[in-house]
């Protein structure tokens, strides 16, 4: 689909909505995922979101 100007675009993710993930970038650009991490340069603007979390139970 076309983004224009003033939309949100993804363009890295964990996959779960359709968007590439690091893995992703690593293939395509024959690399390794963390070479693909590092080079993110500081202007990119970032969104994290906390780790989904599980609850354990002890048997």
């Amino acid at each position: 689909s076309t983004v224009r100007p003033g939309e949100r675009a993804v363009l890295l993710g964990p996959g779960e909505i359709g968007e590439p993930t690091v893995d992703d970038w690593a293939a395509w650009s024959d690399t390794l995922p963390h070479e693909v991490v590092t080079g993110l340069g500081a202007r990119l603007h970032r969104h994290l979101r906390p780790a989904a979390t599980t609850t354990l139970r002890s048997l």
